[in-house]
Order: C-alpha cells, then structure tokens, then sequence
C-alpha cells in the first residue's frame, strides 16, 4: 500500500541550487567528531552578535522541500517561509546583526552549473507528468517549477515583497527582531546570498572600527559555506544546520519533521573555531624551518579542497572523497610543507610553483588510483551481475534517462515470464525506515551499511511492471547520498497532486512507479560505474597503460584531437585560470563577470606543468540582467517563468539561440557512483549571441512590472527606531492574514547601493587575526574550546560514529590523561576524595561545558553519594556490583570513543552528577539552578572544575550577561505579558504608562525594584468560560472505550491469535510481490501503537498489572468490518499456524485464495488494499505507547463546538479582529505578570510553566516565536517532551499537525513555553499586593465581580486573607466603598443572584440544562447568564458519535432565547415572597424584560412543572 522512502526518491535529482563540496560536510564531521554542537529548546544557541541566513536553501524548504509532491499554494509557502525564519531567529537570537542574502544573479562562471541543474531538474518534471498522463492521472494545470526559484521570475519578486513586509512587521512587533539591525539583500541584488554575506564581512572588516571577538553565524547546509566561513579568518564562526541522518535512506538530508517542525533539537552549530583547533592540534608536529602558522594552513586547506571540485570547477578525474582523496591530500601537504618552503596561498594570491610541486605528487599516484579504481569496478561489476534477479529483474546505479529506461523496460518485459514484482508495506515507522527494511523478499535494494558506505550511493532497480495498462513499463528506484550541501534529493520535480498516492507517516508514500513508453527510441543506458569496461583495458594493459587511458580521456571526454598538445595545453590555462578565479572569488570578491571554465572536466594532474609560464588575466565584465540570466540558465521547459516576448527565444525553431536549448542531453556517469553525480553535458551558452538576441526584446514590449523585475535594487537596513514615521513596505502583501503595520513601524528604513569592487591591489581577507581577538580559555562567551582540558592528539580508524553509520576512515582521536597518570600513578580511595567533590559545581559535556552539580562518586570498591539530607553516604560494592560498575566504566569509555572521538583512557574514579538546567523561579519568589532529576555517569578526568575565564569584548561592555547570574526580562510599558493573578488567571495583558512609583501600606514612596504595575487584561469573557468547560467535556467524552484482547476476539469471531496477527504486520507473497494486508497498529516489541485504536494493558488507566493489549471499540467495528469483506485473510489466518512476526513465515496468496484465478487474486488483494487504504487508521502513525493522543472524532467536536474567541492578535486584518473588551488592574505586583520567554542556560522559568499536561487542559503559549506569545489553545497530544495544541486561531507557521486539525491552528509546542490554565498554581503575595481592577476604556462597567475567565473553574490564586476577587474602583462614591471594605448600595454596584432557595437552585439548574442544549445546537454562540459559575452547565450527555453531526445540523439553528428570562418570570408568578431587592434587583429587573416566548415542551416541561409545586412550599 506503501512503498519504502527509496522508492519515494526514484525521481532523485539535485537540488538547483545545492552547492559545494561532495560529501565535504560528512568527511570533516567523521574526521574530526566535535564539531557538531546540538542544540536543545532547554539551553538554546551560545550568544550570538552576527546571523547570516542564505535564503535560497530556506525557500526550497519551504516551498518544495524535494518533494515530488507539492499541495501549497503560494501564500502557503510564503507563509511557510516566514514561520522558518521565526524560527531561525528564535534559535540563535542574534544580538547586533541579521543579514538576510537572497541569490541574485550570478558570475557566469556558477551559471554553467545552474544551467546543468535546471535542465536536469526540467526533465524530470516533464517525466513525471508524462507519468501521470499514462496512468490516467490528474495533472496540475499549472504544476509548481522549482525553477522559479530563480533572479528575475515573478515568483521571486513577490516573495522579495513579502519578505519587505514581514521585516516590517516584525521590527514592530518582536522584541527579537528588535534589537538587531536587519539588512536585506533581494533577488534584485547581483551575487550569489553566500558571497553577499563575505562581501559584507570583508568591507566590515576594513573599517577602523572593527570590534574583534564578534561571534557570527552563517545558516546554511552548502558545503561552499564552511570553506567561506574559514576565509574571513574569524575564529568565533559557527554554521547553523539542520541535522541530517545518513542512515535508513536518510542520505544527508534532513527529515520531513525537521523542515515542519524546525525547534532547537533539529538543529547544530558546526563549530569553525574547534576546526582550527583541531589543525592547531594535527599540524603541531610538523617540522619547519619556518613558523607554522595555523591561519596560513587554513588558506592552503581551502586551495587543497578545491581540487576535489566546486561549483565553479570539476574535480581532478583522480580525486574522489569516497576514495579518501582528501586523507591523501592532506598527508602529502604534511608531508611537502617542509620543503616548499612556505605556503600554497597568501590572502587568496597563488604561488604557482609550490602548487606544481603538490599537482606533481598527485600526479605520481595516478596509476595506482586508477588501477585500484579499475580492479573496484570490476569487482562491482561481478556483483552487479550476480543480482540478475528473477524474472528478468536487473540492478544498476545511477541515473538512468527516460530513453534508457524504455530499453531496460522492453528488455526487462521480455525476459519477464511471471507476474511482476511489488513490494507494499502500509505503515513503515521511523523505526523501519531508519533501519530499513527486513524480512525475505522484502529489500530489493538491500545494501548493508558498509557496503552502502563503499558504493557511496546506492543502487536502481530496474523491472517491468504490470503491463495491463498498456505498454512497458519500469520501476526506477534511486538512493541517492549526499550532494555538495549534504542533501540527498529526494526531487526537485515538483507537482501539486499526489502522483500515485498520498504521502503517510514516517516520510513514506503511495506507489511512484514511472511508466515509459517502450517505442522510445534506443539509447545506450548511462550506468553509474567508476570506469567503463574499455577504460579498465587500457589501465590494466602494463606499462604505458596510463598514457593510454589519458589519451582516451583527453579525446572522448574533452573533446580534444588526439595529440593535439596545444588543445591540452589550453585546458591546463583554463584550469589554472579557474583556481586563481575561485582564490579571488573567495577573497576578494568577483574577479571576471563573464569568465567561465569552458570544460565539463579537469586536465590530469600529472600534466599541470610550468605553470608559471601561464599568463592570468581576467576583465571585470558586467554582471547579466535577471532576464538574460533567465535566458542563459533555464530550459525551454520553464520558458514561461520569463515574460512572454522572450519566451519564443527558448521554445521556436527560428530562435537565433535555439540550440541553447536542446531537448535531448547526455549524462555522463562514468567515475560517478550516484545519478546526482553525473556530468550533464548541455551546450554551453555563446554570451555574445544571447545578450543579443536578449537585446532584441525592446523595453515597450514589456509590462511596468516586467521592466522592474528587470532592473537592480537596492539593499536595504532596517533599524529599531521607536518613532519612525516611515511607511515604505508597511502594507500588508498578505492581507488575508496579516494587517498593515501602521502608522508606528518602530523602525527607520534606509537604503543602499551594492558596493563597488575592491581596487586593483587593495587587499581582501588576509591570513591575520583582527587586534585583540582572544582564543582559547579566554573565547567569549558560549564559544567552545579544545583548551580547557590538556589532551594529545592521534589520527586511527574506530569507527567513530556521529552521523548515525560507523566511518571506516581515520578521525583525528583526542586523549585524556586518566586519573592514575593525573597523579603521579596512584588512585586515592573514593573516601578521601568524595567529601571535597560532592555538592561542588564542575563542567561536563568537554568541550561545550555544561554546567552541573557532582552528587555521587565511585570506584571499584563503593560510592559515596548525596542524600536529600544534604549528608554523605557511603555504600560498598558487592561482587556483582563492583562487576556491573567496572563493565558501565568500560561502556562509558567505549561510547566517548566512537561517539566523540575521545579516549578517556582508563575510567578508575566516577562522578555523578546532575547537568544544571536553567534558573527557575519558585513561588515563593527566590531563584534558585534547576537540575536534571536524573544524575550522569562521568570519569572523573573528563569534567573541569572551573569555567573558562571568558573576555567581553569592547562592545559588550557594561551589557554581556554573567553566565553564573540569570537574565532576568524588564517589565516595561507596551510589553505583552501573561497575568497570574486570582481572576483572568493565564489572560494576556499589555503594561500600561506608569502613574507613579507607587506607594508602601506604610504611605512611602515604593522603590524601582518594588514597584507595582498597571496592566490592560484582555477579557475573553463568556468565550473564555465555555471554551474551557468544552474542552474538558470533549476530552472525557472522546476518551475511548477499551476491551481486552480476549474480549475483543469473541466480539469479532477470532481466535486471539488471529486478532493478534491482523493487528500487526501480515505478511503475503503473490510470486515476487509482496504486501502487507495488516492493520499495523501496534508493534510490541518497539512498545508502539496507534492511539484511539489499541493499547498495552500496563498503560491501561487503572491497571491492575492485566498485560495483552486492550482494542477499542472503533477497532472491534473496523475489525469486524473487515471479516465481513475480506473473510479469506482471516480464514488463512487461522489456518496458518506460523507467527508470521518478526522474520516469521510469509502466507502465500495462492493458498489463501485457491480456487480462484490469478486475475482474480489480484484483484481481490487490490480490493483490500484499497479498503485497507481508506481507514482513518491508516493515516496515523505509530506512536510510543504512553503518549496520549485526542481521538479524531473528539477533535473534529472540539472544533465546531468552541466559541469564536475574542483574543485580538496584532497579525491578524483588522477587518476580522476585533479588539477584545480589558480590564484594567492596578497595583499589580511583578510576581503576577509573566513575560515572554526565551529558553536559554541564563533564562529564567517561572516553575508553573510545564508540568503536567492532560487531554483537555487549556493553555497558553509564552515563546516568542511560533506559536506567537499568548495564543490560547487546547491540548489534544502529550508526548514525553512536548504537547500538541489545537490553538483557537489559525497563525502563521501553524501546521494541521499531520491531518489531525482543520486549518493552520495546530502546533507542536515544548512544555516549557506553555502555561496550563487547567491547573492554576496558587501565587503567594501579600495582602496590600493584590490587584485592584478598574474601569477600562474598552469594556464597561458591569459589576464588582469580575467576569470569570477561562480558568475561573479552577482554584483561585491569591492568599485566604486576600482582598475578595474583582473589586471594582469605578471612578466614583464606589471608590470609597471599596477601600473601606463596606458593601455598596444596589444602585451603584449589582452583584450577580445568590441561590437563597430551593426554588432558586432548581430553576438555576433548570437553565444549566437549557444551556446545555443551546451549546449542542449553537456551539459557537456562549449564553450569557447572570450567575456563577455551575457544574451543570456543560454539554449535553449526547453520544459522541451524534455529536459531531447534530452540532453540524444545528448550526444554522437560531439560537433560543436566554432561558433565564423565562426562568425568572415564571419564578416571580409562582413564589408569594417578592425577590430580593438587593443583590440582586438589577440582574432581576433585566431578566423580567427578556423575551416570554414559550419554554420548550422538552426538556423543561417536567422541570417546570416541579417548580411550580415547589412554588407553593415556603422558601
């Protein structure tokens, strides 16, 4: 029903504008394992000055993201793209600086490789809709082209717009965005967003203000960006990425989930500054007669890497990081360095003579790679062919065009003789897609990690298909691994329609087989190999086979006459030119506009010779315009991404530059070993003829807005400015979900032309470091370094492990002095060591160091550890434990070997100790660290005991937090914050202008530092009230009925068994095709199931130890649906005695179905498929077994039975926001107001946030990024971490969390930027501290009693000797009143009715009950009614299966008079007593003026006609 992630990827290609080194990323994070610092929500990003986004990889993100899918409209992925830059922002919290670098247009040297890349891509995408013809398909009228992502096209220029806006609005809104400057550079801007960030850097760098020690952040997975972040020779540089997975198809991408949901976890910084100290380290042995100087070895890592190719040139044809070409360079550098002399570089200038001598060593090595490469692709070859799989199936790597792919598919249905093979699996997990697949039969593509590892991509299946829809057909399944970025992709063939199916859980989809038509013309089928069988000849042949293979290389792959020596020598200027060009490119900015490297490969390295004799020289040129940029890099397939004048340049036959364009191109994967990978040979652009065919289209043809998207922008700086009056870019672009910013944007625009280019001479970034800068102990703040612990340093192969897959190449292995060599070859017993280490403060995590407490240590004989008493306890081994403790150190050393490259040497002394998490603040008031509950095991030579004595720099000063101090938000006027107190507890609230200093009970002046707040509560009112009652109703209503297993079967008619096996995987083999004909919804040995359908019998609420699984009752139904319709599954079922469970037996369809025909089996497993398909089961994933989850059914109730809320949000068009009625407090202590929070180790956290979640509660969110501050919402998930809320709005970056909401109102939110408003924390506070409310200028007057809001259901805050709840100072005699404690007359002041009597409590429950009734018919629509808050009014008791459909029928229903008034009128006709004047007379005279319509015949005639003889009974 499902095919496995591969399969998803059949239409690999890379990405369009995936850029950099192939497998740079992987090869740098295996060789040296600390680079990688996570990230966590609880401790966020170190401090951060600079935060450089490269725009282009988020917009593909978010747009497509490589799917082969793509369901969103513009808005949506405009709206997409805003949330993950809330969430960038919100991670790293850049204090000085956000660059936003859109790409421009490029030097024509990078437009070669774009112009590969969307023609590739383009060709894909035709594919697939030709697919989708055949197939009987949908096709999208207008399918999204990732190609738009491009200078110049009009998607561009109205995401430039928006993003104008969103910069705007969040300079007005967002105190993160707040405090930096923001610079935009747009698509209108030449250059690639990368460089515009170095050029930036480097003109910063010159002026003379310059602050050293500045900590800057470049976010971005291209591999080019660490060789960029390397050249500016900043050490306090790190790399935002997100984390990707090599493992179970992951292929260096990061996941779904990661791109959806981008919290801090799925997030690292690739720290550059432990890099150099880690070369620091490796290059320390080195022998020169010379000083060797890490920031020139630096330079010289960056001209040696790019010999394995970039964007701009190809790899030398013997270097292959796959190969450990770079292990080789290096070591030949080591090795070389010490007579050159000197070094490669200096400031991005060449020494052509050194190079020459390190291009003559590669060249040494030639024959022996390629002869080794030969012998590699011989053997992969041999068994390649031993996969000849039954039925004609054949495997081959790499990518395969559409005319190969027919030949394979006619020659694979000819050999076909048997029903073609499928393999469908219904609910992979992330488990099994991380682990891949198991089982005989199953994995088609079944390479083990270490083979994975060596073929550096894997293989394609190629297999016909059932031909019943006509015509051959193939499978093509591509595993591609990393590109340059590190990205696998997936595809950058984009459609909006499911192509086959619907993309499930878990990152898996429906069948993408691609149909071929098998009468296209023949073509040899480009298979991935490293050297073809004619090449491996000539390699092999003895002595002068290397000539001979050169020869070879030279004529078919460069096209060059044979023994044409000044042709080779051509290529060798070329090359030559392109190094230099790049140096310069990095250095110093754009050498040559137009300049390009005029070859699809690189010369042989053994023939780059007198290189000195080379003249380089390059003409600035002139960068293109977008449209002839459009015209120079897209194929004819996009042309409609241009204006239609320029459109008949690409598509007509009479285009002076039609050949620019072909149709039909050749890609090369000889030497390649994934389709990626392959050299797409389309005709390079003549610039001469297409800037004239260009200049052809006069200006006149073109619309206004045409002309613009033609011409160059502007940057932009936006800086804070509390009284800006500027309005440029103020309006909203998006006015169905925002409004405009207003007349106060609070920031001053200011604009910029791009900088002119460096002057002949003037120097780039040179190989010094700026004054002042610091290293080592003395980094900045948060910035991590190697020399905090004294360590030696080793290259060996361990299998370091840091990407998920054991590396078999060397990583560079730091060691640790043990305890016994610390001192002097003793160990001291733990007795006389423990009492000076417990309860002191230390360091763990080298080299991140974070802070913990020391609780416990050990050795082998016993512990010493920490009770609650704060007093030590001694504890002795026995021999299974002194056993257990040794096989734990040897585990702990063992995980620091291949997890961190550490080697802790022998682990003689622990530590326990309990990582400090935080400041929290009590309830009481005091702050005190909060630790983990949980204690970690750690040598004791791998802590510290003191923090590294970290520097300010200049322009921190006065203003760098102390890390040993908590940050702590200022409460000032216009701050949104949360309000604690006794009523509207959990309510948003804006401080308001301070009146005064405020005064003590004693008449002082109160300090700054006590002083008391006046704050503007917003007032949810009766909304608040009903949607907290709804919310806890449907939770309890929805909660599903469980049965045991044992039950369950009878109900269905099963054995146990068998109702065991059809819940899980049942496996089915028809010939060579297999399916999964199992519900799926639990696996027990991984401890998981689908809730709402199945659950273990230990998570079973009140529990009494009963293992088995429990079903529900929407199981039962499915289940006995299924015996119903598919009764031969359970018949074989029970028949079959194998367990068919992990590895267990496979059924076989033909004895399942006997009598029947092949055409009928198939038919009949097609039938279950589809049914099986169309569960709502099917689309929920597979979950651990304690997370609760709301039932489907109960959230669809949940979502037309809440009342429209009158929370105003500043996002949202003023047309469909209405400011909410607020109450005004004054006198309100700081204890009661809860500002945003930011998660960072000096952060405070007030210790009500988080807790405990139930299904039900409400909450509301106190981050500062997505969800925005103060959303209020309903929690339908709790997960171990984190809870899913059904928000009351939809906001930007919301999500329908996997289908399980209606709109973009779901969010998936970590506890601790939530307050539970279900659960109310009393807040101790003095008397004379509580707050007084007062009349508001937006809401008027009604009462001393504050109307209740959503959580006045729960216990109120405030101390017994409190002030009662909501008194009301109303600017008059009241005022008095209230101060002095006396009860005001009913003539100022009405207090809602009492129930003095049981007349009065029946008709009171009488309207609860009539309540009930209007919520079930008018849900949305809460009646106000004068009395407190009553249990009885609640939802009806109406099934819940009814409720959603009778909540649905009745919405249109007007909405019945409020049931009081007849109540009431009744009550004064039938009681002899009159009502009370007094409190209640007021309430009383408006409820005798309501309608007397007739009450209702049901279900209040026999509550009345109970009132009415209880009317004659005295009160």
């Amino acid at each position: 029903m499902s095919t496995s992630r591969s399969e998803i990827e059949m239409a690999s290609l890379i990405d369009v504008d995936s850029t950099g080194i192939p497998k740079f990323y992987r090869w740098l994070s295996e060789r040296y394992p600390l680079l990688n610092m996570k990230i966590t929500a609880t401790e966020a990003a170190p401090d951060i000055d600079n935060l450089y986004l490269d725009m282009n990889g988020i917009i593909h993100n978010c747009t497509h993201a490589n799917q082969r899918e793509v369901k969103l409209t513009e808005d949506e992925m405009v709206l997409k793209v805003f949330g993950y830059l809330e969430k960038l922002v919100q991670v790293v919290k850049p204090k000085k600086l956000l660059f936003m670098a859109i790409d421009g247009v490029a030097p024509r040297a990078k437009m070669n490789q774009q112009r590969s890349r969307r023609f590739k891509a383009a060709e894909e995408r035709l594919k697939v809709i030709e697919d989708m013809k055949k197939k009987g398909e949908e096709v999208p009228a207008d399918p999204f082209d990732s190609n738009c992502i491009t200078p110049g096209t009009g998607f561009m220029d109205r995401l430039g717009n928006h993003l104008r806006f969103f910069i705007h609005r969040k300079k007005a809104e967002d105190p993160l965005w707040q405090t930096p400057a923001i610079v935009f550079s747009g698509h209108d801007i030449p250059g690639e967003g990368e460089h515009k960030v170095m050029e930036y850097i480097r003109l910063e760098k010159k002026l003379p203000g310059y602050a050293a020690n500045q900590r800057h952040c470049l976010y971005g997975l291209d591999a080019d960006l660490i060789m960029l972040s390397l050249v500016t020779h900043e050490p306090h540089f790190c790399l935002l990425r997100e984390v990707v997975s090599y493992t179970g198809g992951g292929r260096g991408q990061p996941s779904r989930e990661a791109l959806e949901n981008p919290c801090a976890e799925n997030f690292i910084l690739f720290q550059i500054g432990l890099l150099r100290e880690y070369w620091e380290l490796e290059f320390s042995s080195l022998k020169t007669n010379f000083p060797v100087d890490i920031e020139r070895i630096v330079d010289d890592f960056v001209l040696i890497c790019m010999l394995i190719g970039n964007d701009f040139l190809p790899s030398l044809p013997t270097l292959d990081i796959a190969e450990g070409a770079l292990n080789r360079l290096i070591d030949l550098y080591k090795e070389l360095l010490p007579q050159l002399g000197g070094y490669l570089t200096h400031g991005g200038q060449l020494d052509c003579d050194r190079l020459e001598k390190l291009l003559g060593k590669l060249g040494e090595l030639e024959q022996e790679v390629l002869q080794e490469r030969a012998q590699d692709a011989a053997f992969m070859e041999r068994k390649r062919a031993k996969r000849v799989g039954r039925g004609g199936e054949e495997v081959m790597t790499g990518y395969v065009p559409p005319a190969a792919r027919a030949v394979a598919a006619a020659a694979a249905a000819a050999a076909a003789s048997k029903p073609q093979p499928k393999v469908l699996l219904r609910r992979p997990t992330s488990h099994q897609v991380a682990a891949g697949p198991s089982g005989p039969g199953f994995g088609v593509l079944s390479v083990d990690a270490q083979e994975e590892d060596d073929l550096q991509g894997a293989t394609a299946v190629v297999r016909p298909l059932d031909p019943a829809g006509g015509g051959s057909s193939t499978t093509l399944v591509s595993d591609a691994p990393a590109v340059d970025s590190e990205i696998a992709p997936a595809s950058s063939t984009t459609l909006a329609s499911n192509s086959g199916g619907e993309i499930m859980a878990g990152g898996v989809t429906e069948s993408l087989a691609a149909e071929v038509d098998a009468s296209a013309p023949p073509a040899p089928a480009p298979v991935a190999t490293m050297m073809s069988k004619e090449a491996r000849d000539l390699i092999l042949a003895g002595e002068g086979g290397l000539e001979l293979w050169k020869d070879r290389y030279y004529h078919e792959k460069l096209e060059l006459p044979k023994g044409d020596l000044d042709a080779k020598r051509r290529v060798m200027q070329s090359y030559l030119e392109g190094l230099h060009w790049v140096l310069e490119y990095y250095y110093r900015g754009v050498a040559s506009w137009n300049w390009y490297y005029p070859y699809h490969y690189a010369p042989m390295a053994s023939d780059m010779v007198n290189l000195r004799e080379l003249t380089i020289r390059f003409t600035y040129g002139k960068p293109f315009l977008p449209f002839e940029q459009l015209l120079g890099v897209l194929p004819a397939a996009s042309a409609k991404l241009l204006p239609e004048p320029y459109q008949w340049l690409m598509t007509s036959d009479l285009s002076p530059i039609k050949e620019f364009y072909p149709l039909k191109f050749d890609v090369d994967m000889e030497g390649k070993r994934a389709d990626w990978e392959g050299i797409v040979k389309v005709p390079f652009v003549d610039e001469v003829k297409l800037l004239k065919a260009a200049a052809s289209i006069p200006e006149t043809c073109l619309t206004e807005q045409e002309r613009r998207r033609n011409k160059l922008g502007d940057i932009l700086v936006f800086t804070s400015d509390a009284g800006s009056a500027n309005t440029e870019y103020c309006k909203s672009t998006l006015p169905s979900f925002f409004c405009d910013v207003g007349t106060m944007p609070r920031s001053q625009l200011a604009k910029r032309p791009p900088p002119p280019p460096l002057t002949a001479g003037e120097l780039g970034f040179q190989p010094v470091l700026v004054p002042g800068t610091t290293l080592g102990e003395n980094n900045p703040a948060g910035v991590p370094t190697l020399k905090t612990l004294k360590v030696n340093c080793s290259m060996k192969s361990v299998g370091v492990n840091v990407l998920g897959m054991p590396s078999k190449k060397d990583s560079l292995i730091l060691s640790l002095k043990d305890v016994r060599a610390l001192l002097g070859g003793k160990v001291p017993p733990v007795s006389h060591i423990a009492p000076m280490l417990i309860g002191q403060r230390c360091f763990v995590n080298w080299p991140y160091l974070q802070e913990a407490r020391i609780v416990s240590v050990s050795d082998m004989e016993g512990t010493v550890y920490l009770t609650g008493s704060s007093e030590n306890q001694t504890k002795k081994w026995q021999s299974q434990e002194a056993a257990k403790w040794s096989g734990e150190g040897a585990q702990i050393a063992a995980d620091a070997l291949t997890k961190k490259g550490i080697d802790v040497g022998k682990v003689d002394l622990r530590v326990g100790v309990r990582v400090c998490r935080g400041f929290v603040r009590n309830m009481d008031g005091t702050i005190q660290r909060q630790y983990d509950p949980v204690s970690l095991e750690v040598p004791l030579q791998a802590i510290t005991r003191q923090r590294p004595s970290t520097q300010r720099h200049s322009s921190d000063a006065g203003s760098a937090p102390d890390e040993d101090q908590p940050t702590q938000v200022e409460l000032k006027e216009g701050l949104r914050v949360v309000f604690l107190g006794k009523q509207h507890y959990g309510c948003t609230a804006t401080i308001l202008p301070d009146l005064g200093e405020g005064m003590s009970k004693h008449g002082k002046v109160l300090k700054s530092g006590n002083r008391m707040f006046r704050v503007a509560v917003d007032d949810p009112g009766s909304a608040g009230e009903a949607a907290a009652r709804i919310s806890k109703r449907v939770a309890k209503e929805s909660e599903p009925k469980y049965i045991h297993s044992g039950e369950a079967a009878k109900r269905v008619g099963a054995s146990p068994r068998t109702l065991g096996r059809i819940t899980g995987n049942v496996w089915v083999q028809d010939g060579e095709d297999r399916y999964d004909v199992g519900l799926a919804v639990k696996h027990g040995g991984k401890g998981m199931c689908v809730p709402g359908y199945c659950i273990p019998g230990e998570e079973m609420p009140g529990s009494t130890g009963q293992g088995g699984w429990f079903y529900s009752t929407a199981m039962i139904s499915i289940l006995q649906e299924y015996k119903s319709k598919h009764r031969w599954v359970w018949t074989g079922l029970d028949k079959d005695q194998g367990d068919n469970g992990s590895g267990g037996s496979t059924l076989r369809l033909a004895s399942l179905l006997p009598d029947k025909s092949q055409e009928e089996r198939r038919a009949a497993i097609t039938e279950l498929q589809k049914w099986t398909k169309g569960l709502p089961l099917a689309r929920r994933p597979l979950v651990k077994s304690n997370v609760k989850l709301m039932t489907e059914d109960g959230i669809k109730l949940l979502q037309i039975s809440m009342p429209a809320q009158s929370t105003h949000r500043m996002d949202l068009p003023s047309a469909t926001n209405k400011a909410p009625a607020t109450i005004e407090y004054e006198n309100v202590p700081p204890a009661l107001l809860l500002p945003p929070y930011t998660p960072s180790a000096s952060s405070i956290k007030l210790s009500i946030q988080g807790g405990e979640f139930d299904l039900g509660d409400r909450v509301t969110s106190l981050g500062t990024g997505i969800p925005g501050f103060g959303l209020h919402g309903t929690v339908i998930g709790v997960f171990q971490d984190a809870v899913e809320v059904m928000f009351d709005n939809d906001f930007p970056g919301g999500t329908d969390l996997g289908g399980r909401v209606k709109g973009a109102c779901g969010g998936f939110v970590p506890r601790d930027l939530l307050l539970n408003c279900s659960k109310p924390v009393q807040l101790l506070i003095a008397k004379c501290q509580v707050p007084v409310a007062v009349l508001s200028s937006t809401s008027k007057l009604k009462a001393t009693q504050q109307r209740p809001s959503s959580s006045v259901t729960q216990p109120s805050l405030g101390t017994a000797a409190s002030t009662p709840p909501g008194l009301v100072k109303a600017k008059s005699a009241a005022s008095a009143a209230v101060a002095s404690g006396t009860q005001p007359s009913s003539s100022t002041m009405s207090l809602p009715p009492q129930p003095s009597s049981l007349l009065l409590k029946l008709a009171l429950k009488e309207a609860g009950r009539l309540r009930e009734a209007s919520f079930k018919g008018r849900a949305n629509k809460a009646i106000e009614i004068s009395q407190p808050h009553s249990n009885a009014a609640d939802l009806s008791s109406l099934p819940l299966e009814h409720a959603a459909a009778a909540a649905a029928a009745a919405a249109a229903a007007p909405l019945p008079p409020p049931p009081g008034s007849h109540i009431m009128s009744l009550l004064k006709k039938q009681t002899a007593a009159p009502l009370p004047s007094s409190p209640g007379s007021h309430t009383m005279s408006l409820l005798k003026k309501q309608t007397a319509a007739p009450l209702p015949t049901s279900p209040g005639s026999h509550i009345m006609s109970l009132l009415a003889k209880k009317a004659e009974t005295p009160a």
